[in-house]
């Protein structure tokens, strides 16, 4: 990832963004607690590279 990606990741707003959050919540719930920071890095990743 070069750099301007990388800011720009940074500064999406994943807690706002109302198609982020939807898919959230429809795994949330299905992901081990003790892993849920880590996987919601993934799904930010996942999300933003669409």
């Amino acid at each position: 990832m070069d750099e301007t990606t990388f800011r720009l990741f940074e500064d999406f707003d994943f807690e706002n963004n109302q198609n982020f959050q939807a898919g959230w919540r429809s795994i949330e719930t299905l992901i081990d607690p003790k892993k849920k920071r880590s996987e919601y890095l993934r799904a930010q990743a996942f999300f933003f590279a669409k």
